[in-house]
C-alpha cells in the first residue's frame, strides 16, 4: 500500500433519490472531491455533532 493512502476495507450501499445523489455529486464537484469522499466526510462531521468521535485517520 503507497504511503499516504488510506485503506477502505468496508462497503455500504446506499440507495438514494436522483435529486440527492445529483446534489451530492453537485457539492463533490464544487469542493474538487469525488462524491465518496464527500459522503465520508459529511458522515464523519455528522458522527462529531452527534457525539460520536472516530480516530483520527480512520475515515
Amino acid at each position: 500500500m503507497q504511503e499516504g493512502k488510506t485503506r477502505f476495507g468496508a462497503r455500504m450501499n446506499l440507495r438514494l433519490t436522483e435529486p440527492l445523489a445529483d446534489a451530492i455529486k453537485r457539492a463533490a464537484d464544487k469542493r474538487v472531491q469525488t462524491y465518496a469522499d464527500y459522503v465520508r466526510t459529511a458522515t464523519v462531521e455528522r458522527l462529531g455533532a452527534d457525539g460520536i468521535e472516530i480516530e483520527r485517520g480512520a475515515a
